[in-house]
């Protein structure tokens, strides 16, 4: 963990709720970083102790010398975020928590990425880092409420076109766009449509990632899911992003998402 203060180099509207920001860092940083570690992020740029405490963010990309934060505005956090001029210094400290086990999952025959609303900054991340290490077959699957909401597509249909074995698949709720349905709706046909078993990653809403794990384990197959939470302090001191963990026995004890995690292996959480 690097405690550093970082320059907002861009802010980009994508939506009227959502936004990227690109914010400066050290290079060691960058070397430390794994897809599916977080930030947290000082947001009182207009005074030291309002709001007293930052905000986790999932880093959605890497590029030279910064890297970028895809953001939802839901609260006032976030929203003071979303007005911060280039130039701003914020107080930044990460990279936090356990990402994706990239070792296990490039030795699996094929890899099988979902991503649901917000939930895309970690995949995303994941997918570039596997498409510039080397990788087996990827299928990435990703899904909104609506066509509005879905989040960095033209991208990803670019990455689709240009990246052989990378295959893409959409979702929406109203069926504005790709398949009339859930993403999970796109999993279970995947899996029960024969071959190779691939190993699951996903970040996105809580229903969803309860589904998958439910998914995977009647398929047999590996599952990473990353854990979305509010937090206080990012490094497991204020026990306010806890979640259970089985044990093998009766007792499920409480770990913390933001040092245990946010991905974790789905068959050794409880979220029912």
């Amino acid at each position: 963990m690097i405690l550093f203060h970082s320059t907002v180099l861009q802010r980009e509207t994508i939506t009227p709720d959502t936004f990227s920001i690109r914010l400066s860092c050290p290079k060691e940083f960058l070397q430390r970083f794994n897809p599916g570690q977080f930030v947290m992020v000082d947001v009182a740029v207009s005074s030291h102790l309002d709001p007293l405490l930052k905000r986790p963010f999932s880093v959605c990309r890497l590029r030279d010398d910064s890297f970028e934060l895809l953001v939802k505005a839901v609260g006032r956090g976030t929203g003071i975020l979303q007005q911060v001029a280039a130039g701003t210094v914020l107080s930044v400290h990460g990279p936090l928590g356990n990402g994706f086990p990239l070792a296990t999952i490039t030795g699996k025959p094929k890899i099988m990425l979902v991503a649901g609303g917000i939930g895309i900054a970690p995949i995303f991340s994941l997918l570039n880092g596997l498409l510039a290490s080397g990788h087996p077959p990827l299928e990435l699957i990703v899904g909104a409420r609506t066509a509005a909401e879905l989040l960095c597509t033209d991208e990803l249909r670019k990455r689709a076109d240009q990246e052989k074995g990378l295959q893409l698949s959409i979702a929406t709720d109203d069926g504005s766009v790709g398949h009339h349905g859930l993403v999970t709706e796109l999993v279970s046909w995947q899996l029960k449509s024969g071959g190779e078993k691939p190993v699951i990653c996903a970040c996105g809403p809580l229903p969803m990632l309860i589904a998958l794990g439910k998914l995977a384990a009647e398929a047999s197959c590996s599952c990473y899911l990353s854990l979305e939470s509010r937090m206080a302090c990012g490094f497991g001191v204020c026990l306010g992003c806890v979640t259970r963990k089985k044990t093998g026995d009766d007792r499920h004890p409480w770990v913390k998402i933001c040092q245990d995690g946010p991905v974790f292996d789905a068959e050794t959480l409880r979220l029912l």
